[in-house]
């Protein structure tokens, strides 16, 4: 159990990171700056430390997600208590970022803006991810079925 938080964490971190890093970049391309962070946090505490704010922020949005599949192992909670609890960290994550690394302004629309983006996705690798054990599920009892009527066999011969 450790050792896959501790890989969900490292994985989470170098994903969330990098992916924080290109989709603040492809976002300043659009808007016609070249830039690795945002120009306001930029402006604000300088190139070197927007970098290590942005890294280490969207890294924690990334722990959040990966790391946060560690709650639906938690057996004494049921899916719904795992997802809620998964759900609220991603997005408290998120927030954090968005508003720290001046992504958005901090105001009530762009924060239910911010929780639509996060519960959409959120909802579509959540689906993905059901119907995936959903089938391995069925699959898993499919083979059972297989095997006890092959050990029903073998005793009648």
């Amino acid at each position: 159990m450790k050792n896959k938080l501790i890989k969900r964490i490292v994985f989470g971190f170098i994903c969330g990171a990098l992916i924080g890093h290109i989709i603040t970049f492809l976002f300043n391309l659009s808007v016609g700056t070249v830039s690795l962070v945002s120009p306001e946090l930029l402006s604000s505490i300088g190139l070197f430390w927007s970098i290590v704010l942005q890294t280490l922020l969207s890294g924690l949005w990334g722990v959040a997600g990966f790391g946060g599949m560690c709650f639906y192992d938690v057996e004494k909670w049921g899916l719904l208590t795992a997802t809620a609890v998964h759900f609220i960290c991603i997005f408290a994550a998120a927030v954090l970022a968005f508003f720290v690394l001046q992504w958005l302004p901090f105001t009530l629309p762009f924060l239910f803006a911010i929780f639509v983006f996060v519960a959409v996705q959120f909802l579509i690798v959540w689906l993905i991810m059901y119907f995936k054990w959903k089938k391995n599920v069925r699959d898993m009892n499919e083979n059972l079925i297989k095997y006890k009527e092959k050990q029903l066999n073998e005793k009648n011969d």
